[in-house]
């Protein structure tokens, strides 16, 4: 495939052997280039000129912005779509027009956030895995640039236990919560210090926050001036001290309390930049307890999460979305899908890069033989099976998560 005499290449200095690669046409080598991990949008401002080095270590490409502006009804629209045209089935009426995560306590039926929402923007598609904006609005579907985390995130020391700190701070969330509760603390592999709390006051919000722990999924309402408890509201922007280095906030329009948890200590997080429908939300955090605790890192993690409801589409990263709550011993981060077609079972293996793979590393799989590797990140396996015994028994070999029917679930869980 390339013509390159490696013996004499290894000898020779860094300039003389990139034009040597350079040399090869690209078309003889485009088939074979794994998926690329991050693209940034970075304006040229010199505020921004300290993100550089961050990004370059990710062997991201950087380019000036290039999207457009958009609204939150066409954020919402587009993501009901989006999870119809993948394939899922359409959320009934009842389902899209629920109850959000909105703080309404009194009516027992959520309204629309108080307060203005951010000013989103849609960057045009880079085709990599993460596309990171660093310019003014908020980006759909990528992740917005924070200095302050990854600031924070050189100072983090990761401690012998991974502290996960799980609150519900509304009764009619509990379904998370609990799924939540169960998933981090149920897990042999990995010494999880496991604390829940529920119905929390400002104060001892407050406290939690402070707390140095690696991870919080925070299920509940949120406003844009801060998140709802049973005596008031706790804004993330007054605290003078964040403990908490990641984090998952599943309420509505939580993108000011995230940015406000970064600007105080935090890494990086998953918030939402709208409304979100209760129902809707419930399956995305679900899906992102299982992916965070099989060692996805934020961005990976609501990559597939995303898919798994009609406001997928809702949710993005802030900060730093390489950051993770467990790491995992192989490369990558897999996830197998497994459909139904033409009276088989058509297999895909796809690996989502974590924080220590960029592009270029490679993997194998239990699909294909041993003695075969792939460029990773990217679908390594694509196969079909007929015979329904030898794929659960690879199944069983594997110990991945697996997506089927829609559903994400243990390989070892798998009915089919």
């Amino acid at each position: 495939m390339v013509d390159l005499d490696w013996a004499d290449l290894y000898g020779r200095s860094l300039s003389e052997r990139l034009d040597a690669y350079l040399s090869v046409p690209y078309e003889r080598i485009a088939d074979y280039v794994p998926e690329w991990k991050t693209a940034g949008y970075v304006a040229p401002d010199p505020e921004n000129a300290e993100l550089l080095p961050y990004l370059i270590d990710d062997l991201a490409t950087i380019k000036t912005p290039a999207g457009e502006a958009t609204t939150a009804e066409q954020v919402q629209t587009d993501s009901l779509f989006d999870f119809a045209r993948a394939g899922a089935s359409t959320p009934s009426t009842d389902a899209i027009t629920g109850p959000t995560r909105s703080a309404t306590r009194a009516t027992g039926r959520a309204q629309a956030p108080q307060g203005p929402l951010p000013d989103l923007v849609e960057p045009e598609p880079t085709g990599a895995f993460e596309t990171v904006w660093a310019d003014d609005g908020v980006p759909v579907g990528s992740t917005k640039a924070s200095i302050d985390g990854y600031r924070n995130g050189l100072e983090h020391t990761p401690s012998e236990e991974i502290g996960v700190t799980v609150v519900v701070n509304d009764e009619g969330m509990t379904e998370e919560g609990d799924v939540a509760q169960d998933v981090y603390g149920d897990d042999a592999e990995f010494p999880f210090d496991l604390r829940v709390y529920r119905n929390l006051t400002t104060d001892r919000l407050k406290a939690v926050l402070e707390t140095e722990r690696e991870f919080l999924h925070y299920v509940g309402h949120i406003e844009a001036d801060g998140f709802e408890c049973s005596d008031g509201r706790l804004d993330a922007r007054d605290l003078d001290f964040v403990g908490v280095d990641a984090f998952f906030l599943n309420g509505c329009a939580s993108y000011d309390q995230g940015m406000g948890l970064l600007e105080n200590g935090a890494t990086g997080g998953v918030v939402t930049l709208t409304e979100v429908v209760n129902s809707g939300a419930t399956r995305v955090g679900k899906a992102m307890v299982k992916l965070l605790n099989h060692g996805f890192p934020l961005r990976s993690a609501l990559s597939v999460a995303s898919q798994q409801s009609f406001v997928g589409g809702q949710y993005s990263v802030v900060g730093d979305g390489d950051v993770d709550v467990v790491q995992r011993e192989d490369l990558g981060a897999p996830m197998t899908e497994i459909k139904r077609k033409d009276g088989e079972f058509a297999v895909s293996v796809r690996v989502f890069p974590t924080n220590d793979i960029t592009v270029g590393a490679q993997s194998n799989s239990a699909f294909s033989d041993e003695s075969t590797f792939y460029l990773t990140p990217g679908t390594i396996v694509e196969s079909r099976f007929d015979d329904v015994d030898t794929l659960l028994d690879i199944l069983e070999q594997v110990g991945d998560l697996v997506r089927y029917n829609g559903e994400i679930r243990w390989s070892d869980e798998i009915k089919l």
